[in-house]
This record gives C-alpha cells, structure tokens and sequence, in this order.
C-alpha cells in the first residue's frame, strides 16, 4: 500500500467498523472526520461503487452525491450548448 492510503486515519481500526451500524458506524464517521487525506479517500470512494462507509459517507451518501454531480454536468452541458 502506498501514497495517500497509508496516512489514512482509518489504516489502524479493525475494518468491520466501517460496515456496521450503531457506535461503530459512528466511531468510523469520527476517523473520518479527523482524517489528513479525506480529500484524496472522497474523489476515491466516489469513483468507484461500493458498500461500506467510506470518506465520512454510506454508500446511500455517496450515490447521492454521484447524481447531483451527473445533473450539474447535465446543466453545464445544456447551458454550453
């Protein structure tokens, strides 16, 4: 593992938190919210599909913002054009 990945705050958390529920789901948004590279871990959990909690997001979270990202290229475009 190199570059970004290796900084993570999550790097040293047993992996199951990040997909639970309750205290854990909340422990995991808090290594998140403390993390040195949640701007590299956020283009990252949004480039690819999954389930889990991922740069402080559910998978619901991120579909979210995946959609609102395709409807604002969609505005672009149409107002380019």
């Amino acid at each position: 593992m190199t570059g970004w990945r290796t900084r993570g705050a999550c790097l040293p958390m047993d992996p199951d938190v990040f997909f639970s529920d309750g205290p854990a789901r909340r422990e995991a948004k808090q290594a998140c919210a403390s993390c040195p590279v949640i701007v590299p871990c956020t283009f990252d959990a949004l480039r690819v599909s999954g389930i889990g909690y991922q740069a402080g997001m559910s998978g619901a979270e991120r579909d979210r913002v995946r959609r609102w990202d395709r409807q604002q290229r969609a505005r672009i475009a149409r107002e380019a054009s």
